[in-house]
């Protein structure tokens, strides 16, 4: 047996050999050569007190397969335990053959057909022994000593090679388990050289660095995996830490991915040492903290929305203890967070509700996990306020309640805006009685009582006399004040339960329940009276005004709201129509007044339509030489079943219904059309006057209106003349003057009509751009009988004289009043005594004789 042949071919397989597997069952095929064996077999661990034993590798002659083969464990009984023992011991190989005393355990002998066997223990470094052996089973066989000394020196042989290969095999397996932890590591794991080479990584950075295996990374550098600016930063870094030799914790910085997110990562580094010490590398991790940061920015954003809402909000645990509170609870409690936390919410009971209100909040609470509702809660400073409160229950993910969240308003505001708002739907902004709505509502209310209790109720229904006259001489600001003053002097006189209503402009109604009889209203009716006879001061002036009244009683004058107060007003424009200043109860005979009033104003509004409307003239002279110099344009109304109507019949009627408005550009176009034919036929007429209702100056644009009608009728703005009354010049000042100064501007003349009736300003007066003034037929009629028209007549001419304006008398009846008027200087006169108003074809013969 050649046994440096034999070192020669372990040695060659030692080389050779990659693995342990590869090593060992190189080894046993050779030593089935060697020996001639049947089987060449390895165990592990060769321990005496296992139970068991097994037979990891073998290599056999096809027809004796042993223990391996079989791939069980095998029980050890106390013969093979002997042998373990024996084989640990001892340093050179153990033989059972023939030739020697040692029997072979009968469970081996006999279950593997073992004649000869020789076993050998090998020691690798860092192992548990092994035991190897070899079977002859064909034939009996005794081991010669130099096949024992062969089989030791295979067996040293293989040992050390044995050693390195588990060594290295153990180191695999080592760090493959590590590569195995650091890859279920949720963060970011590598390491590198001292020269920034990676050195290797877990699977999280290799799938962030774009690689399919950790392994890729190996001798890669920052600037195969990231843009150069980012590289240059993680060697810096890597540099930092290799030369400090001390780690750098836990460092967060914005990042942005090769795609262009925006990221955040945390991120560690450490220096890597030998067994020396000295620093080899560095190891890092990081993890991609963006989810956190984005939530913390949510979170932070969400603290300062809690923090700056105008909701109080009110956090508090499960056993409802205050444990957070934003500003807004606060400002609105008066509390600061320090002196609530830790209480009880009940800390704000203002004691308004009761027991079961609460009691009810909690049930639903924990039945619907929400309550909403209004409570009225008791601020620090003990005064009560009320809130609309949202309270949630806050439950975790596995359903368990934690928190209480409570979300509430301060209300006050609002209810005093819906108090308000309530008190305007059912009164008067101006003098805060109640309105026609609550009118209503209380009246039918009283009639349903009176009808219960068989019990009369009256109905006064109040207009204030020449109110409109006051209203539009000095202006709405002091009409509004009146009003005021008035609405409290008729509360004074009324009975605590009486209702006093305004139903707009200056008219009030006054609900008297309960009463016996009729005389009870009037008394209070007289009061009323009375009472205004009384002036009132305004603006360091005395101002007097009267009352109408028109009273209705239930049931004898009406059975509804409605129906009474008709029949009230109907009593009133009696009153009125009586002299004003009274009261009058209702009649059937007003029912009647107020029809032919309806009837009259259904007709009116027809009558423009229907050309009911035509135009007299009356001739104005010259006081000086008796020359015609002007026309003025009179409206009449032919009615085809009523016959001729007045002006004073239906004109008040138009100007309260707003058809003025259309009538007055009817009365203009027709009197400009009729001028323009007069002065082509030849005839001298210096000017046509119209009358302006106040109606036209305060709806639409009159300025537009009159030059539009000139260019349509083609008559010079000079041969117009417009008469306005004194309510008017006084009404919007600033607005009329305006209004006057574009119509003066346009060659218009304008006169003052019915001067001295009203209540103009003297100092105004001669402010406004106007012509002429007109003396009224009322202090004209009595010249020379009655001294006081005479006198008041002078001052007017006077007046206007002043300030150097045209004064015209109207209605002049005699020759004495023509006489007295000359006398005074005044400039021109119409009336009976020169021509009535005439159409303009019977006028046309006085136009000849002045032609």
């Amino acid at each position: 047996m050649d046994h440096l042949k034999i070192f020669q071919r372990i040695n060659q397989i030692s080389i050779e050999a990659n693995d342990v597997d590869e090593l060992l069952s190189s080894v046993l095929d050779e030593m089935l050569d060697i020996f001639n064996c049947d089987r060449a077999w390895l165990l592990y661990p060769c321990d005496p007190d296992s139970p068991t034993w097994r037979v990891p590798m073998e290599r056999t002659r096809p027809e004796w397969p042993g223990a391996h083969a079989e791939g069980r464990a095998i029980t050890t009984d106390s013969e093979t335990t002997e042998l373990f023992r024996q084989a640990v011991e001892s340093k050179k190989a153990i033989t059972f053959d023939i030739a020697s005393d040692r029997v072979l355990p009968k469970s081996v002998a006999e279950h593997f057909s073992v004649k000869a066997q020789m076993v050998l223990a090998v020691y690798p470094k860092s192992s548990k022994p092994w035991l190897m052996g070899i079977h002859h089973c064909a034939k009996a066989h005794v081991y010669s000593e130099e096949e024992q000394q062969a089989f030791g020196e295979i067996s040293q042989s293989t040992t050390a090679p044995l050693s390195n290969l588990i060594a290295i095999q153990a180191l695999h397996e080592s760090q493959m388990m590590l590569q195995s932890v650091l890859d279920s590591i949720p963060v970011r794991v590598f390491w590198k050289d001292t020269e920034s080479l990676y050195l290797g990584c877990n699977r999280l950075f290799a799938m962030d660095a774009g690689l399919e295996s950790p392994g890729q990374i190996i001798g890669k550098s920052d600037f195969d995996l990231a843009w150069r600016e980012q590289a240059e930063l993680y060697r810096l870094d890597d540099r930092n830490v290799i030369q400090a030799g001390q780690p750098k914790l836990n460092y967060e910085e914005p990042q942005t991915s090769p795609e262009g997110a925006s990221l955040w990562l945390r991120t560690s580094k450490v220096p890597l040492t030998d067994l020396s010490g000295t620093v080899v590398g560095v190891m890092g991790t990081y993890e991609d903290i963006t989810d956190r940061k984005n939530a913390e920015e949510k979170l932070r954003q969400a603290a300062v929305v809690v923090d700056n809402t105008a909701e109080a909000i009110m956090v508090t645990d499960k056993e409802a203890n205050i444990i957070s509170v934003n500003k807004a609870f606060s400002e609105i409690t008066g509390y600061t967070e320090q002196e609530v936390i830790g209480k009880n919410p009940r800390i704000l009971q203002s004691q308004k509700h009761d027991r079961e209100f609460y009691v009810d909040m909690w049930n639903t609470l924990l039945k619907k996990g929400l309550w909403q509702g209004e409570i009225w809660d008791r601020g620090k400073n003990g005064e009560i306020y009320p809130a609309w409160t949202t309270i949630s229950a806050v439950y975790s993910d596995n359903g368990d309640l934690t928190n209480y969240v409570s979300v509430f308003t301060d209300i006050t505001s609002i209810k005093q805006s819906q108090e308000k708002m309530d008190f305007l739907a059912y009164h008067d902004p101006l003098t805060h009685l109640p309105n026609r709505l609550l009118l209503s509502d209380r009246l039918e209310h009283s009639l349903q009582r009176a009808e219960r209790e068989g019990t009369q109720v009256a109905v006064l229904f109040i207009d204030l006399d020449n109110f409109k006259n006051i209203n539009d001489s000095l202006g709405h600001p002091t009409g509004d004040f009146l009003l005021q003053e008035v609405a409290k002097r008729i509360k004074s006189l009324v009975r605590v339960d009486d209702t006093v209503a305004r139903l707009g402009g200056d008219e009030f109604i006054i609900v008297m329940e309960e009463i016996g009889d009729a005389q009870d209203s009037t008394l209070l009716a007289k009061k009323l009276v009375s009472a205004f006879n009384q002036p009132f001061t305004a603006k360091n002036r005395e101002l007097y005004l009267t009352l109408s009244i028109g009273i209705s009683i239930y049931p004898g004058d009406g059975t509804d709201s409605e129906t009474l107060i008709r029949n009230a007003d109907s009593a009133m424009y009696r009153a009125k129509a009586e002299g004003r200043n009274d009261y009058q109860f209702y009649t059937s005979a007003l029912t009647t007044a107020a029809f032919e009033r309806l009837t009259l104003e259904n007709a009116l509004r027809r009558a423009l339509e229907n050309e009911e409307f035509i135009l007299h003239y009356q001739p104005q002279y010259s006081l000086d030489t008796g020359k015609l110099t002007g026309l003025e344009a009179l409206i009449r109304w032919q009615h085809p079943d009523m016959g001729m109507i007045a002006p004073d019949k239906f004109i008040p009627l138009a100007e309260e219904s707003g058809i003025i408005v259309a009538i007055g550009e009817w009365v203009l176009r027709t009197a400009c059309i009729q001028m323009k034919n007069f002065l082509d036929s030849g005839y001298s007429i210096q000017r046509m006057s119209i009358n302006i209702s106040g109606v036209q100056f305060q709806r639409g644009s009159i300025v537009d209106m009159i030059m539009r009608v000139l260019e349509e009728t083609n008559l010079d703005p000079k041969s117009l003349e417009l008469e306005i009354t004194e309510s008017i010049i006084m009404q919007e000042t600033s607005k009329t003057v305006k209004i006057l100064n574009e119509i003066r501007q346009r060659g218009i003349t304008i006169a003052i009509d019915d001067f001295g009736t009203g209540y103009s300003s003297l100092s105004y007066l001669k402010r406004l751009p106007v012509n002429k003034l007109k003396v009224d037929r009322s202090f004209v009629r009595d010249i020379p009988r009655d001294p006081n028209d005479e006198a008041i007549t002078r001052a007017i001419i006077a007046l206007g004289q002043a300030l150097n304006l045209e004064i015209i008398a109207e209605g002049v009846e005699t020759e004495e009043q023509q006489i007295f008027l000359k006398s005074l200087g005044c400039n021109e006169a119409q009336g009976n005594l020169y021509s009535r108003p005439l159409p303009a074809e019977e006028l046309v013969e006085i136009l000849k004789k002045d032609k």
